[in-house]
């Protein structure tokens, strides 16, 4: 029986020494502070997890480790490679160890047709039994799924939703119209209510890396009909989103977790650390409570 996969989920960072390995024991208390915190799940080795930059046993330790710490959490590990042979391996891997997964496109080769990226979708989902999503993150990818290749997939049953960080409202209502018997999910902390008013299962969040609860407000005042409340954690999460994009959210989202106690963490190239200046800049902003 498929798990109801619903709420507000944290894209989780990947955090680094500044050797750049992996630190996993700060991974395990990142986990615990968003179960700590009320997150209905994670998202490990998504785009805030860097997971371009992760190699393959990284990112399945990487899963495994979140796994293998969360008490309740929901856990839909992304398994996006450019690579089909990996994605598969990935996928593989965490079936049976996550509750589901997320599939990115392949990001290298542009222009690619839907019968390419159908074959591509079919050979992970085919090798696969648990619930999966699809990834639609066309802002880096330079592809974005169509609505005919997503009803060409529903033939694969374990099928069960996708995640669209188009940042487009518009695109993510013609999903759902289109393909109603699909759970989706909004990937901008933008339009987490929007999305649920036009009938997403919730949000699948950045910004929940450092406000786990504020971005569960949002759902739970919402799951509650209280509207008004809903909206008005939204606004200030837009806030706080617009904020944290002007020094470069994942740095920013590491900075801010050792300002709160955690460990200092790391991003790899090509990405950069946030300086001291610029967080002092971000830390001065009246949106911030340290």
């Amino acid at each position: 029986m498929i798990k109801m996969i619903q709420g507000v989920y944290t894209a989780i960072i990947t955090p680094f020494f500044r050797n750049l390995n992996v630190n996993y024991s700060l991974l395990e208390e990142l986990t615990r502070f968003q179960e700590k915190n009320g997150i209905s799940g994670l998202v490990p080795c998504g785009t805030n997890g860097e997971y371009p930059s992760l190699t393959i046993e990284e990112a399945k330790r990487v899963i495994k480790t979140v796994v293998n710490v969360k008490k309740n959490l929901t856990i839909i590990a992304g398994v996006g490679r450019a690579s089909l042979q990996e994605t598969i391996e990935l996928a593989k891997f965490s079936d049976g160890l996550s509750d589901a997964i997320m599939i990115g496109v392949p990001f290298y080769f542009k222009p690619v047709s839907d019968s390419g990226l159908f074959q591509f979708y079919s050979r992970v989902l085919e090798n696969v039994k648990c619930p999966c999503f699809l990834y639609n993150i066309p802002r880096y990818t330079g592809i974005s799924i169509s609505t005919g290749l997503i009803k060409k997939l529903t033939k694969f049953k374990n099928l069960v939703g996708l995640k669209d960080s188009s940042g487009d409202i518009k695109n993510l209502e013609n999903y759902i119209n289109s393909v109603p018997k699909l759970n989706f999910f909004s990937g901008s902390d933008a339009l987490i209510f929007q999305g649920l008013k036009l009938g997403t299962k919730g949000g699948i969040s950045a910004l929940g890396n450092v406000f786990p609860k504020k971005v569960m407000n949002i759902f739970n005042a919402y799951q509650k009909n209280d509207l008004k409340s809903a909206e008005k954690e939204q606004n200030e999460i837009i806030e706080l989103r617009n904020l944290f994009k002007e020094f470069g959210t994942i740095a920013g989202f590491k900075k801010y977790l050792q300002a709160l106690g955690y460990e200092e963490s790391f991003v790899r190239p090509p990405l950069s650390d946030l300086s001291n200046e610029d967080f002092l800049k971000l830390k001065s902003s009246n949106l911030i409570h340290l």
